[in-house]
Protein backbone atom coordinates (compact mmCIF):
# COMPACT_ATOMS: atom_id res chain seq x y z
CA UNK A 1 0.00 0.00 0.00
CA UNK A 2 1.32 3.77 -0.55
CA UNK A 3 0.22 6.30 1.85
CA UNK A 4 0.92 9.97 1.25
CA UNK A 5 0.42 11.92 5.01
CA UNK A 6 -0.04 15.51 5.46
CA UNK A 7 2.41 15.96 2.69
CA UNK A 8 3.77 19.68 1.24
CA UNK A 9 6.00 20.22 -1.08
CA UNK A 10 7.80 23.37 -2.13
CA UNK A 11 9.78 24.20 -5.49
CA UNK A 12 10.82 27.39 -5.90
CA UNK A 13 7.80 30.11 -6.16
CA UNK A 14 5.31 26.69 -5.72
CA UNK A 15 4.10 25.13 -3.15
CA UNK A 16 1.40 22.51 -2.77
CA UNK A 17 0.02 20.86 0.76
CA UNK A 18 -3.01 19.15 2.26
CA UNK A 19 -1.84 15.69 0.38
CA UNK A 20 -3.31 12.88 1.81
CA UNK A 21 -4.42 9.25 0.10
CA UNK A 22 -3.68 5.83 0.20
CA UNK A 23 -3.82 3.51 -2.65
CA UNK A 24 -4.05 0.02 -1.85
CA UNK A 25 -2.01 -2.76 -3.27
CA UNK A 26 -2.92 -3.78 -6.89
CA UNK A 27 -5.01 -1.31 -6.78
CA UNK A 28 -5.00 1.55 -10.54
CA UNK A 29 -5.69 4.72 -8.65
CA UNK A 30 -6.03 8.09 -10.92
CA UNK A 31 -5.50 11.53 -9.58
CA UNK A 32 -7.86 14.13 -11.48
CA UNK A 33 -7.01 17.88 -11.68
CA UNK A 34 -6.20 20.88 -13.49
CA UNK A 35 -3.03 22.01 -15.43
CA UNK A 36 -0.90 23.58 -12.23
CA UNK A 37 -2.43 22.36 -9.38
CA UNK A 38 0.39 20.19 -8.44
CA UNK A 39 -0.01 16.72 -10.20
CA UNK A 40 3.20 16.02 -11.73
CA UNK A 41 5.13 17.38 -8.90
CA UNK A 42 3.27 14.89 -6.59
CA UNK A 43 4.67 12.09 -8.75
CA UNK A 44 7.97 13.11 -8.48
CA UNK A 45 8.06 13.48 -5.03
CA UNK A 46 6.56 10.21 -4.38
CA UNK A 47 9.57 8.67 -6.82
CA UNK A 48 12.10 10.17 -4.78
CA UNK A 49 12.99 13.32 -7.23
CA UNK A 50 11.81 15.88 -4.88
CA UNK A 51 11.87 15.75 -0.83
CA UNK A 52 8.39 17.28 0.97
CA UNK A 53 9.25 19.91 3.21
CA UNK A 54 6.89 18.49 5.26
CA UNK A 55 4.69 15.12 5.88
CA UNK A 56 5.29 11.17 4.88
CA UNK A 57 5.02 8.84 2.43
CA UNK A 58 5.11 4.88 3.40
CA UNK A 59 5.09 2.25 0.97
CA UNK A 60 4.09 -1.35 2.33
CA UNK A 61 4.42 0.40 6.21
CA UNK A 62 8.08 1.09 5.62
CA UNK A 63 9.11 5.15 5.44
CA UNK A 64 10.62 5.89 2.19
CA UNK A 65 10.24 9.89 2.72
CA UNK A 66 13.79 10.45 2.50
CA UNK A 67 14.73 7.38 0.50
CA UNK A 68 16.94 8.38 -3.16
CA UNK A 69 15.30 7.60 -6.27
CA UNK A 70 17.08 4.17 -6.45
CA UNK A 71 16.12 3.01 -3.56
CA UNK A 72 12.46 2.99 -3.74
CA UNK A 73 12.24 0.58 -7.46
CA UNK A 74 9.28 3.18 -8.57
CA UNK A 75 8.84 3.44 -11.77
CA UNK A 76 7.84 7.21 -13.54
CA UNK A 77 6.28 7.58 -16.93
CA UNK A 78 6.49 10.90 -18.48
CA UNK A 79 4.45 12.20 -21.12
CA UNK A 80 6.87 12.97 -23.20
CA UNK A 81 8.12 8.98 -23.09
CA UNK A 82 12.06 9.98 -22.65
CA UNK A 83 13.63 7.93 -25.04
CA UNK A 84 17.51 8.73 -25.99
CA UNK A 85 17.51 9.04 -29.63
CA UNK A 86 21.10 7.15 -29.99
CA UNK A 87 20.22 3.95 -28.40
CA UNK A 88 17.93 1.20 -30.38
CA UNK A 89 14.46 0.30 -28.23
CA UNK A 90 16.43 -2.76 -27.04
CA UNK A 91 18.88 -0.52 -25.40
CA UNK A 92 16.34 2.07 -23.74
CA UNK A 93 14.52 -0.45 -22.64
CA UNK A 94 17.40 -2.75 -21.09
CA UNK A 95 18.64 0.50 -19.73
CA UNK A 96 15.85 0.71 -17.32
CA UNK A 97 16.53 -3.54 -16.21
CA UNK A 98 17.71 -4.49 -12.85
CA UNK A 99 19.63 -7.55 -12.46
CA UNK A 100 16.14 -9.63 -11.24
CA UNK A 101 13.99 -7.73 -13.74
CA UNK A 102 11.79 -9.13 -16.24
CA UNK A 103 13.20 -11.27 -19.40
CA UNK A 104 13.32 -8.71 -22.05
CA UNK A 105 11.18 -11.07 -24.38
CA UNK A 106 8.05 -11.34 -21.91
CA UNK A 107 7.58 -7.71 -21.43
CA UNK A 108 8.10 -7.09 -25.52
CA UNK A 109 5.75 -9.86 -26.34
CA UNK A 110 3.42 -8.54 -23.75
CA UNK A 111 3.42 -4.63 -25.49
CA UNK A 112 3.85 -6.57 -28.71
CA UNK A 113 6.76 -4.68 -29.59
CA UNK A 114 9.57 -7.15 -30.01
CA UNK A 115 9.78 -6.43 -33.96
CA UNK A 116 10.44 -3.15 -32.91
CA UNK A 117 13.63 -4.00 -31.15
CA UNK A 118 16.31 -3.19 -33.77
CA UNK A 119 14.68 0.73 -34.63
CA UNK A 120 15.48 4.25 -33.00
CA UNK A 121 13.10 6.10 -31.43
CA UNK A 122 13.12 8.82 -34.43
CA UNK A 123 11.57 5.77 -36.28
CA UNK A 124 8.49 5.25 -34.12
CA UNK A 125 5.65 6.25 -34.24
CA UNK A 126 4.02 8.16 -30.87
CA UNK A 127 2.02 4.67 -29.53
CA UNK A 128 5.28 2.79 -30.38
CA UNK A 129 7.04 5.41 -28.30
CA UNK A 130 4.59 5.14 -25.74
CA UNK A 131 4.80 1.25 -25.35
CA UNK A 132 8.67 1.29 -25.49
CA UNK A 133 8.58 3.39 -22.66
CA UNK A 134 5.95 1.26 -20.85
CA UNK A 135 7.81 -1.77 -21.15
CA UNK A 136 11.47 -0.07 -19.73
CA UNK A 137 9.37 0.95 -16.98
CA UNK A 138 7.78 -2.69 -16.65
CA UNK A 139 10.92 -4.47 -17.00
CA UNK A 140 12.23 -3.63 -13.71
CA UNK A 141 9.43 -4.74 -11.40
CA UNK A 142 8.53 -2.06 -10.05
CA UNK A 143 5.75 -2.44 -7.39
CA UNK A 144 4.27 0.64 -8.46
CA UNK A 145 4.01 2.61 -11.82
CA UNK A 146 3.85 6.27 -11.63
CA UNK A 147 2.19 7.63 -14.77
CA UNK A 148 2.33 11.21 -15.59
CA UNK A 149 -0.56 11.98 -18.52
CA UNK A 150 1.11 9.32 -20.41
CA UNK A 151 -1.76 9.62 -23.72
CA UNK A 152 -1.68 13.71 -23.84
CA UNK A 153 -0.19 13.26 -26.66
CA UNK A 154 -1.78 10.69 -28.11
CA UNK A 155 -5.46 10.53 -30.73
CA UNK A 156 -8.63 9.46 -28.91
CA UNK A 157 -8.83 6.09 -30.58
CA UNK A 158 -4.93 5.02 -29.54
CA UNK A 159 -5.04 6.83 -26.26
CA UNK A 160 -8.38 4.49 -25.04
CA UNK A 161 -6.54 1.33 -26.58
CA UNK A 162 -3.53 1.89 -24.73
CA UNK A 163 -5.08 2.76 -21.33
CA UNK A 164 -6.91 -0.86 -21.62
CA UNK A 165 -3.79 -2.51 -22.32
CA UNK A 166 -1.48 -0.90 -19.24
CA UNK A 167 -4.59 -1.69 -17.34
CA UNK A 168 -4.49 -5.15 -18.31
CA UNK A 169 -0.69 -5.51 -17.60
CA UNK A 170 -0.99 -3.80 -14.33
CA UNK A 171 -3.41 -6.82 -13.53
CA UNK A 172 -2.00 -9.41 -14.98
CA UNK A 173 1.66 -8.40 -12.63
CA UNK A 174 -0.12 -7.46 -9.56
CA UNK A 175 1.36 -3.71 -10.23
CA UNK A 176 0.06 -0.46 -8.07
CA UNK A 177 -0.58 2.43 -10.44
CA UNK A 178 -1.12 5.86 -9.63
CA UNK A 179 -1.79 7.85 -12.95
CA UNK A 180 -2.52 11.79 -13.06
CA UNK A 181 -4.62 13.20 -15.78
CA UNK A 182 -7.11 16.23 -16.16
CA UNK A 183 -9.25 14.19 -18.64
CA UNK A 184 -12.22 12.87 -17.30
CA UNK A 185 -13.01 10.39 -19.43
CA UNK A 186 -9.67 8.73 -18.81
CA UNK A 187 -9.85 8.96 -15.30
CA UNK A 188 -13.27 7.38 -15.37
CA UNK A 189 -12.43 4.24 -18.07
CA UNK A 190 -9.28 3.16 -16.12
CA UNK A 191 -9.41 4.49 -12.39
CA UNK A 192 -10.47 1.87 -9.93
CA UNK A 193 -10.63 5.06 -7.30
CA UNK A 194 -10.13 7.95 -8.41
CA UNK A 195 -8.59 11.05 -5.66
CA UNK A 196 -9.32 14.78 -6.76
CA UNK A 197 -6.60 17.68 -6.79
CA UNK A 198 -7.32 21.71 -6.88
CA UNK A 199 -4.75 23.92 -6.70
CA UNK A 200 -4.32 25.27 -3.39
CA UNK A 201 -6.55 23.02 -2.04
CA UNK A 202 -4.30 19.66 -2.60
CA UNK A 203 -6.17 16.40 -2.00
CA UNK A 204 -10.17 17.27 -2.12
CA UNK A 205 -11.14 13.45 -1.76
CA UNK A 206 -11.02 9.67 -3.28
CA UNK A 207 -13.78 7.55 -4.39
CA UNK A 208 -15.35 4.77 -6.98
CA UNK A 209 -16.38 6.13 -10.13
CA UNK A 210 -20.21 5.29 -8.73
CA UNK A 211 -19.48 7.21 -5.76
CA UNK A 212 -17.93 10.45 -7.36
CA UNK A 213 -21.47 10.04 -9.50
CA UNK A 214 -23.87 9.28 -7.24
CA UNK A 215 -22.11 10.73 -3.63
CA UNK A 216 -19.54 13.49 -4.84
CA UNK A 217 -17.85 14.50 -1.83
CA UNK A 218 -17.29 18.26 -2.78
CA UNK A 219 -19.47 20.66 -4.46
CA UNK A 220 -16.19 21.30 -6.61
CA UNK A 221 -16.40 17.65 -8.68
CA UNK A 222 -18.96 18.86 -11.09
CA UNK A 223 -16.68 22.05 -11.95
CA UNK A 224 -13.47 19.48 -12.19
CA UNK A 225 -15.29 17.26 -14.61
CA UNK A 226 -16.05 19.73 -16.70
CA UNK A 227 -19.40 19.88 -16.68
CA UNK A 228 -19.78 16.94 -18.42
CA UNK A 229 -23.13 14.75 -18.28
CA UNK A 230 -21.70 11.31 -16.77
CA UNK A 231 -24.54 8.34 -15.91
CA UNK A 232 -24.24 4.95 -14.53
CA UNK A 233 -25.74 1.93 -15.62
CA UNK A 234 -26.45 -0.88 -18.27
CA UNK A 235 -25.80 -0.79 -21.90
CA UNK A 236 -27.63 -3.63 -23.37
CA UNK A 237 -28.73 -5.34 -26.82
CA UNK A 238 -26.28 -7.40 -29.83
CA UNK A 239 -25.84 -4.85 -32.06
CA UNK A 240 -23.68 -1.82 -32.73
CA UNK A 241 -26.72 0.38 -31.36
CA UNK A 242 -27.48 -0.76 -28.58
CA UNK A 243 -29.82 0.91 -25.23
CA UNK A 244 -27.96 2.58 -22.44
CA UNK A 245 -30.31 1.90 -19.24
CA UNK A 246 -30.05 3.89 -15.61
CA UNK A 247 -32.62 3.99 -13.38
CA UNK A 248 -33.98 7.12 -14.08
CA UNK A 249 -33.23 7.13 -18.40
CA UNK A 250 -33.01 5.35 -21.26
CA UNK A 251 -30.96 6.23 -24.63
CA UNK A 252 -29.48 4.51 -27.59
CA UNK A 253 -25.29 4.43 -28.05
CA UNK A 254 -22.94 3.00 -30.59
CA UNK A 255 -20.55 1.02 -28.71
CA UNK A 256 -19.30 -2.50 -29.03
CA UNK A 257 -19.97 -2.79 -25.62
CA UNK A 258 -22.16 -4.41 -22.92
CA UNK A 259 -23.02 -5.00 -19.50
CA UNK A 260 -22.77 -2.13 -16.65
CA UNK A 261 -20.97 1.06 -17.10
CA UNK A 262 -20.73 4.64 -17.17
CA UNK A 263 -21.64 6.88 -20.12
CA UNK A 264 -20.26 11.21 -20.96
CA UNK A 265 -22.43 13.60 -23.06
CA UNK A 266 -20.60 16.21 -23.55
CA UNK A 267 -22.86 19.64 -22.95
CA UNK A 268 -22.10 20.69 -26.30
CA UNK A 269 -22.83 17.65 -27.99
CA UNK A 270 -26.70 18.62 -27.21
CA UNK A 271 -29.69 20.09 -29.21
CA UNK A 272 -32.30 22.39 -27.06
CA UNK A 273 -35.68 22.39 -29.47
CA UNK A 274 -38.84 23.61 -28.02
CA UNK A 275 -40.31 20.58 -30.04
CA UNK A 276 -39.54 17.26 -30.89
CA UNK A 277 -38.13 17.72 -34.78
CA UNK A 278 -37.57 14.91 -37.29
CA UNK A 279 -33.85 14.30 -36.97
CA UNK A 280 -31.21 11.84 -37.70
CA UNK A 281 -30.40 12.04 -33.91
CA UNK A 282 -31.38 9.18 -32.33
CA UNK A 283 -32.41 10.68 -28.82
CA UNK A 284 -35.15 13.00 -28.46
CA UNK A 285 -36.06 13.57 -24.69
CA UNK A 286 -38.60 15.67 -23.21
CA UNK A 287 -37.38 17.65 -20.31
CA UNK A 288 -37.68 20.54 -18.40
CA UNK A 289 -35.12 23.18 -17.22
CA UNK A 290 -34.56 23.88 -13.88
CA UNK A 291 -31.46 26.29 -14.16
CA UNK A 292 -29.29 28.61 -15.65
CA UNK A 293 -25.95 29.46 -15.36
CA UNK A 294 -25.15 32.85 -17.41
CA UNK A 295 -21.48 32.81 -18.78
CA UNK A 296 -21.30 35.91 -20.76
CA UNK A 297 -21.24 34.62 -24.77
CA UNK A 298 -23.03 31.33 -23.39
CA UNK A 299 -25.33 29.83 -21.25
CA UNK A 300 -25.26 26.73 -19.11
CA UNK A 301 -28.98 24.91 -19.06
CA UNK A 302 -29.72 22.07 -16.27
CA UNK A 303 -32.38 20.23 -17.60
CA UNK A 304 -34.68 17.32 -15.54
CA UNK A 305 -35.51 14.68 -17.86
CA UNK A 306 -35.44 11.80 -15.64
CA UNK A 307 -31.70 12.51 -15.12
CA UNK A 308 -30.09 15.97 -14.92
CA UNK A 309 -28.47 17.24 -18.22
CA UNK A 310 -26.31 19.82 -18.68
CA UNK A 311 -26.08 21.77 -22.15
CA UNK A 312 -24.05 24.42 -23.16
CA UNK A 313 -25.63 26.68 -25.74
CA UNK A 314 -24.84 30.19 -26.84
CA UNK A 315 -26.69 33.36 -25.20
CA UNK A 316 -28.35 34.54 -28.89
CA UNK A 317 -30.27 31.00 -29.12
CA UNK A 318 -30.98 30.69 -25.44
CA UNK A 319 -32.72 34.62 -25.92
CA UNK A 320 -34.29 32.88 -29.39
CA UNK A 321 -35.55 29.63 -27.52
CA UNK A 322 -36.96 32.08 -24.56
CA UNK A 323 -35.37 29.28 -22.10
CA UNK A 324 -36.38 29.98 -18.73
CA UNK A 325 -36.61 28.33 -15.24
CA UNK A 326 -39.69 26.03 -15.47
CA UNK A 327 -39.73 26.11 -19.06
CA UNK A 328 -40.77 22.35 -21.26
CA UNK A 329 -37.64 21.46 -23.87
CA UNK A 330 -36.91 18.85 -25.75
CA UNK A 331 -32.68 17.57 -25.37
CA UNK A 332 -31.61 15.90 -28.94
CA UNK A 333 -28.25 14.17 -29.60
CA UNK A 334 -26.60 12.00 -31.49
CA UNK A 335 -26.46 8.00 -30.41
CA UNK A 336 -22.58 8.67 -31.76
CA UNK A 337 -22.16 11.68 -29.04
CA UNK A 338 -22.61 9.09 -26.04
CA UNK A 339 -19.38 7.62 -24.45
CA UNK A 340 -19.29 4.50 -22.95
CA UNK A 341 -17.09 3.47 -20.34
CA UNK A 342 -17.59 -0.39 -19.27
CA UNK A 343 -17.21 -0.96 -15.66
CA UNK A 344 -17.10 -5.27 -15.84
CA UNK A 345 -13.33 -5.30 -15.85
CA UNK A 346 -12.59 -3.32 -12.57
Amino acid sequence: MLEVKDLEISVGSFCVSNLNFSVSKGEYAVIVGDSGCGKTLLLETIAGIYFPIKGKIFWEGRDVTLLPPERRNFSLLYQDFSLFPHLNVKENILLGRIEDGRPLKEVTDKLSITHLLGRFPGSLSRGEAQRVALARAIIRKSPLLLLDEPFSSLPPTMRRKLGEEIKRISREEGITVLHVTHDVEEAFLLGDTLIFMERKKGILGKGTPEEIIHKPFSPKIPEILGGKNIFVGEVRGKEELKEFCSSRVKFQLITPYEGKGIVVIDPGDIILSLTPVNTSARNVMEGRVIRMINKGSVREVEVEAGEKFRVVITSASSEELGIREGKKIFLIFKASCVHFLPLNER
